[in-house]
């Protein structure tokens, strides 16, 4: 029987941890399988919180309501999302993944 101080450090519940019946270890195929689909998932969080950034800034500017600083926060941004849109599948199978550093948020 094993118990629950027995389980590796760092176990989850994602899917990757097996049972044998004696041990719990990580498949690491299955962790390489998921990898993409993890990754492209977190690639598309951090997509939807640079359009915010980027779309923010825009309607700054556009209504004449921006600060210091806006126009290079902007340009930071819009590249920082194509950077993002640029990663290979190599990249997005990686683990751990290596994302593009985000510029700072404006908010």
């Amino acid at each position: 029987e094993i118990a629950v101080d027995d389980y590796p450090e760092g176990v989850t519940l994602d899917g990757t941890w097996r049972f044998d019946g004696q041990s719990v270890y990580r498949d690491t195929d299955l962790e390489t399988e998921q990898n993409p689909q993890i990754n492209t998932h977190s690639r598309n969080k951090l997509a939807i919180t640079a359009a915010l950034n980027i779309a923010t800034l825009q309607a700054g500017i556009a209504s004449d309501r921006s600060v210091d600083g806006d126009s290079d926060a902007l340009t930071a941004w819009q590249n920082y999302l194509c950077d993002l849109r640029d990663m290979t599948t190599e990249q997005l199978e990686q683990s751990p993944v290596a994302f593009p550093p985000a510029p700072v948020s404006i908010f």
